[in-house]
């Protein structure tokens, strides 16, 4: 339905046009104007798509209020009648940008062509902007999409996004990384998002980057970036939980400004997925950790106590898991302290020590005495791993050099990736704990599990789309994902255009 403006100081006139677009069930919802000021008065408030107007009117005429119009609002169209069917008024009507000039009385057939034509270009030019509105859409769904899964940015897609930020407002900007346990992206995404939207009442850019993660770009002025923003992200993680029966997994960049320091948050949040080892429930405030050596004691503690909960359960791949992580984490940060890398050690082989029932105090104050003399992070692992596997009397290489296991794990893939692959699925076809798989696969490849999945399937749905031997909803399937939706949503997000777009576009 579109909006046209009558404007006539008679009103006979006015209510014979309402007539006639009533009698040709024209699409229109009328408004009226007794002259050209008021006329004028009424498009500086209302959105107006059609202008008809008299020449002839008090205060101001219809050729002034066109020429006006056209300046202000050029996307109207005007339409001028009279009952001066002179050249001259012609000529003037074509000056003031009207895209036709009836005459009065008005014949019938005239008319109904004209508003016609009309309407036939104001749907042609409604369709073709919703088309370009989706295509700027796409363009920075893409954008942002490279941009958060870390991706090379092209010297053109620089420009756009210096000109995006140019666009938005609200003068705080941050970005929201979240990971869940499970692929709830896939599968309860329109849950999600109605969640999203319950409790984080400010404008954002919602990405899905994998089945299991997306990022939000906030941009805001106060409120929302302070106390706000950590109520929502605390209800957002607890009801998920609570309906999806899943943990969420949240870390929240510092503020930015450019487009440069966003990049620079975007390598930091991935720095901290890289290296702290988390089981969901966690929301990370990078404003919040002050010193790189604070935050890595934090979370040196915290494997320390994952590792000591571990060896009271006897997990034993799981004590092998938190020593490798421990020892890791401790060369990330720096940790130097030799007094407090011995009681962090101590600790633990004297925890692991009584559990096996291993009663040599002084070969124990040895031990860790030997880890304090090394001087790379290697020696120290192989030489904690050796001892553990001494105690839990497997040979030294009880477990599996990570590069086999991860080239195992990516021939699975390679092999049934239109399958329900699963973490507990891949996990036990090594015959490894869930954890301990997707650390060493995320250590030895730099992607998790799911990401690479999903950039294996992702390239594969364009294979079969360019060998056009299935139908688009049988690429979905073939790829593994049942939600035909949001494969379409992936694949758009991941290559820029629909699988169908894509088809058409590569003939």
């Amino acid at each position: 339905m579109f909006r046209i403006l009558l404007v006539d100081d008679e009103a006979e006139e006015r209510e014979g046009i309402s007539f006639l677009i009533q009698k040709y069930k024209l699409p229109l919802r009328i408004t009226e104007a007794q002259n050209g000021q008021k006329a004028s008065e009424y498009l500086k408030a209302h959105a107006v798509d059609i202008l008809f107007t008299d020449v002839k009117m008090p205060y101001k005429d219809g050729l002034e209020l066109a020429k006006e119009t056209f300046e202000q609002y050029p996307k109207i169209k005007i339409v001028i009648f009279s009952a001066y069917g002179e050249f001259e008024y012609a000529r003037k009507a074509m000056e003031a940008h009207a895209v036709d000039y009836l005459l009065k009385p008005i014949e019938l057939d005239a008319f109904e062509k004209i508003m016609n034509k009309v309407i036939e270009d104001l749907t042609k030019e409604l369709e073709q902007s919703r088309h370009e509105e989706e295509q700027r859409k796409a363009s920075k769904k893409s954008l942002f999409y490279t941009v958060f899964t870390g991706g090379n940015l092209t010297g053109f897609e620089k420009g756009q996004l210096e000109e995006y930020f140019q666009k938005i407002k609200g003068g705080r900007k941050l970005i929201i990384n979240i990971e869940s346990g499970e692929n709830i992206f896939e599968q309860n995404e329109t849950i999600f998002l109605k969640l999203l939207s319950t409790y984080l009442l400010t404008d954002y850019e919602y990405v899905n980057l994998y089945p299991n993660a997306s990022v939000l770009f906030l941009s805001a002025d106060t409120k929302i970036m302070d106390e706000d923003l950590k109520q929502c992200l605390f209800k957002l993680e607890r009801d998920v939980r609570l309906l999806l029966h899943t943990d969420l997994s949240v870390v929240v960049s510092r503020e930015f400004k450019t487009p440069e320091d966003m990049m620079q948050q975007v390598e930091d949040v991935n720095i901290i997925r890289r290296d702290f080892y988390g089981r969901g429930e966690e929301i990370i405030y990078l404003s919040e950790i002050v010193l790189n050596s604070e935050y890595y004691e934090v979370e040196v503690e915290r494997i320390k106590k994952l590792m000591l909960d571990a060896i009271q359960n006897k997990e034993e791949a799981l004590i092998i898991l938190y020593a490798d992580r421990l020892v890791e984490t401790m060369g990330h940060g720096h940790v130097v302290s030799r007094i407090y890398v011995h009681h962090v050690f101590y600790d633990i082989l004297l925890s692991f020590y009584e559990q096996y029932r291993v009663h040599d105090k002084t070969r124990l104050f040895e031990i860790v005495d030997l880890l304090l003399s090394y001087k790379s992070s290697d020696q120290i692992l192989d030489k904690l791993k050796h001892v553990l596997n001494e105690v839990l009397k497997k040979p030294s290489n009880a477990i599996e050099d990570t590069h086999t296991i991860a080239e195992k794990i990516q021939n699975i893939i390679h092999d049934e990736y239109g399958t329900d692959l699963s973490l507990d699925e891949l996990a036990g076809r090594v015959n490894l704990a869930p954890a301990y798989v997707s650390y060493l696969f995320k250590k030895e490849t730099g992607n998790t599990i799911v990401k690479y999945i999903t950039d294996y399937r992702m390239e594969k749905a364009r294979q079969w789309l360019d060998d056009r031997e299935l139908k688009i909803v049988q690429v979905g399937k073939t790829c593994g994902y049942e939600n035909q939706p949001y494969f379409n949503r992936l694949f758009k997000n991941y290559h820029g255009v629909t699988p169908r777009q894509y088809r058409d576009k590569n003939g």
